[in-house]
């Protein structure tokens, strides 16, 4: 029930919770009432945020050898979040994944796994259940450098990914609920490109695999000036535009899998996007009133 909050001049790259910074293992029926509250100048290296976790990894848990199912690799089950997450920095610095619940993002292959484009099992690492977040999102990054400096396959890979349960999820989610408000602001000139290829949505930002029985009824809002990131530049998904949806801004694999699906998802919540860009400065954005981008 305790709020968090830090104030800094600058961090490095973290994992900031009112659990736990890393998961590894399951973090079932909890809840977290507290409200956290993060403002720093500078930041330098990744940066993750949530309730619960920071980042998860249930897959460091399999013994060698250990089939990859959707239950071994639940790291969150009946979780709820009613706190306020905050979050704002006035620098560039690194990936930035917020969710109200935790995150799940890319981690090096282990021995003898296959290409992340071919088996999906190499690069799942946490599942989401039946968890909930009512409280609001807000992140704030100003500064973030020039549209040519987060371009193209050689940009900074400043990316982003916010959502109400999860920013970034490798893995799957079934049965998770956001009622909170999602807002991601950034700067308002169009010279200036805040993150590159930013993933936003009411639920999640990113889903590398499947969404079951998710909803979203909060309000998504995003004020700001991005750039297109290439292959090269990953991290909001597997799409080098922003993309913003009530449900999910991206989900899929970077290559099409029959076993990834989005199935029975509904928003009811306001979608809204501001944008600055010039019309010639060669970025796009994809908006959807539930997925942002689909590769399922």
């Amino acid at each position: 029930n305790a709020d968090i909050t830090l104030e800094t001049a600058s961090h490095d790259g973290s994992r900031f919770s009112a659990f736990v910074g890393k998961n590894d293992g399951l973090i079932k029926d909890c809840v977290n009432n507290g409200n956290i509250t993060i403002n720093t100048q500078k930041r330098s290296g990744n940066v993750y945020i949530g309730a619960f976790a920071g980042h998860a990894n249930p897959r460091n848990g399999l013994a060698a050898g250990e089939a990859v199912t959707f239950e071994n690799l639940i790291g969150f089950d009946g979780c709820t979040n009613n706190g306020d997450i905050t979050y704002y920095c006035n620098s560039t610095g690194g990936y930035v994944a917020v969710g109200g619940i935790a995150n799940s993002t890319t981690v090096a292959l282990t021995a003898g796994e296959a290409s992340t484009n071919v088996d999906p099992t190499t690069v799942q690492r946490c599942n989401f259940r039946n968890c909930t977040n009512t409280g609001d999102i807000t992140v704030t990054i100003t500064n973030g450098g020039s549209m040519a400096e987060n371009a193209g396959t050689a940009g900074s890979g400043n990316y982003s990914n916010i959502g109400g349960v999860v920013g970034f999820a490798m893995g799957e989610l079934v049965g998770c609920h956001n009622s909170g408000a999602v807002t991601f602001n950034v700067p308002t000139n169009e010279t200036s490109a805040c993150m590159s290829r930013p993933a936003v949505g009411g639920v999640a930002g990113y889903v590398w695999k499947s969404m079951t029985d998710c909803n979203n009824s909060g309000a998504v809002t995003v004020k700001g000036t991005f750039a297109n990131g290439g292959t090269n530049n990953a991290g909001a998904g597997n799409s080098g535009a922003s993309s913003f949806g009530g449900v999910v801004g991206q989900i899929g694999p970077m290559a099409s899998d029959d076993n990834f699906a989005m199935t029975n998802c509904h928003n009811t919540g306001a979608v809204k996007f501001q944008s600055w860009m010039a019309a010639t400065n060669g970025s796009a954005s994809y908006l959807g009133g539930v997925a942002g981008y689909s590769n399922v």
